[in-house]
C-alpha cells in the first residue's frame, strides 16, 4: 500500500481486511446540509425512528465552544450535523445546567434505551472506559467515530467566534464550517448573524482555517487511536479519493465508512433506501485519508504560537506563523482543490520535467 506507514507489516494488512463503504443522501437538499455524504445523519435517523437516541457534538447557544447534545427526534439532528474542529467539552446542556455527557449515557442505557454516540476517536474511547469502569451493559451502545485530523484548541475558535461578531457589530446565530457553497469543495466557513449579516468564506483561508490546518490539542500528536486502535463501530470521515468517473461519486459530497464491529455492520442495515450505500476501495480509501492511521506532525514553533495566541490574540499569532510561502500555496492548493484535481495536476507537472 503505497505511502501507507503505520507500525508493521501486520497492521498493514488488518487495515486492508477492514470493511469498506461509501453512499451519500439521494436527496440533493439533505446531501448540501451534510459535511461529507451525510452518513452520520442517516444512520442516526434509523437510530431515533427506531426509538433511540443520538449523542453528537453541537454549538454552545452562543457560539464560543463546542459540547454535547442528546436528540431524541429527527427535527433537532441538525444541531449535531457538520464538523466542528476544536476540542468539545464532555458536558451536555439540559434546561440551562451543565452535566456530564458520561451520566446521561449511562442513564440511557440504564433504561434500554438504544444509544448512538458519535464523537473523535479519543471521544469514544473515553465513553467505552467511562462503561467498562461502571460496569455497564453496552449491548445497546453503538459508537461512531469521526476520522479525525486532530481538534484544534477550544480558544481558537472562541477567539474567532469574538473576532467575527466584532467585526459585524451582532451575535453569531449560525455557524457552519465546512458549508457546501460551490458542492463539496472548497468548504466556506459560513456565519449569520442576528443583525441579518452573513459572513462566507473559502475555511481554509480564514484564520481559524490557517491554524486547524497547522495546530492542535497537543495529545493529537501522539494520538493512541489510529490504525487498529480505533474503538468505533464505524469510522466515518470524507471520501477523499473518489473519482467522478466511479460510481461512487457526488459531486456534492460522498462518506466514507471504515466498518470495524459486527455492530457496525449493524448500523448499515438500518440505513433507509434515501441513502446510496456501496462498497468501496479500502486501499484508496486509506491511501486519501491519512488521519484513519497517522497523527498529525508536531511543529516546532508549537508554543510559540500558542504563548502569540495568548498574549496577542488569534490575528496576531496567524501573522507570525513559522509558515514558507511554497508551503501555504501548496496547503492552500490541497483544501481548495478535489484531491483528484490534485493528482492529475501532479502528473502534469511531472510530464513536464
Amino acid at each position: 500500500m503505497e505511502n501507507i506507514m503505520i507500525n508493521n507489516d501486520n497492521d498493514i494488512y488488518n487495515l486492508r481486511k477492514l470493511d469498506t463503504y461509501c453512499g451519500y443522501f439521494v436527496n440533493t437538499d439533505k446531501l448540501l446540509s451534510s459535511a461529507s455524504g451525510g452518513a452520520a445523519t442517516a444512520i442516526s435517523e434509523a437510530i431515533i425512528c427506531k426509538g433511540g437516541v443520538v449523542f453528537g457534538a453541537t454549538y454552545s447557544c452562543d457560539f464560543k465552544s463546542v459540547e454535547y447534545a442528546c436528540i431524541t427526534n429527527v427535527e433537532d439532528l441538525y444541531k449535531i450535523k457538520g464538523s466542528k474542529y476544536c476540542e468539545t467539552s464532555k458536558t451536555i446542556s439540559i434546561k440551562g445546567t451543565k452535566k456530564s455527557v458520561f451520566n446521561q449515557i449511562e442513564e440511557y442505557l440504564i433504561m434500554g434505551k438504544t444509544v448512538l454516540f458519535i464523537g473523535l476517536g479519543c471521544d469514544v474511547g473515553a465513553v467505552l472506559s467511562y462503561c467498562q469502569n461502571k460496569n455497564l451493559v453496552i449491548d445497546n451502545l453503538y459508537c461512531i467515530e469521526i476520522l479525525c485530523h486532530g481538534a484544534t484548541l477550544a480558544k481558537v475558535h472562541k477567539q474567532y467566534v469574538e473576532k467575527l461578531e466584532h467585526k459585524y457589530g451582532s451575535q453569531i446565530i449560525k455557524l457552519n464550517l465546512r458549508y457546501k457553497k460551490r458542492g463539496w469543495t472548497p468548504p466556506y466557513l459560513h456565519a449569520e448573524f442576528k443583525n441579518g449579516k452573513v459572513y462566507d468564506y473559502p475555511f481554509y483561508e480564514t484564520e481559524y482555517g490557517v491554524i486547524f490546518s497547522n495546530y492542535a490539542r497537543k495529545a493529537c500528536y501522539n494520538c493512541r487511536f489510529k490504525g487498529k486502535n480505533h474503538k468505533g463501530d464505524i469510522t466515518l470521515g470524507d471520501y477523499w479519493g473518489v473519482k467522478p468517473n466511479m460510481s461512487a461519486w457526488n459531486k456534492n459530497g460522498v462518506s466514507i465508512i471504515f466498518v470495524q464491529t459486527y455492530k457496525g455492520h449493524e448500523l448499515l442495515k438500518g440505513l433507509k433506501d434515501d441513502f446510496h450505500l456501496e462498497k468501496a476501495d479500502t486501499e484508496l480509501a486509506l491511501r486519501y485519508n491519512e488521519p484513519y492511521y497517522k497523527c498529525r506532525h508536531y511543529k516546532n514553533d508549537y508554543n510559540k504560537f500558542i504563548s502569540n495566541l495568548d498574549e496577542k490574540g488569534i490575528t496576531y499569532a496567524v501573522k507570525h506563523m513559522n509558515l514558507k510561502f511554497n508551503t501555504r500555496i501548496k496547503k492552500c492548493i490541497k483544501k481548495i482543490l478535489p484531491m483528484y484535481l490534485v493528482d492529475s495536476i501532479k502528473i502534469i507537472i511531472s510530464r513536464l520535467k
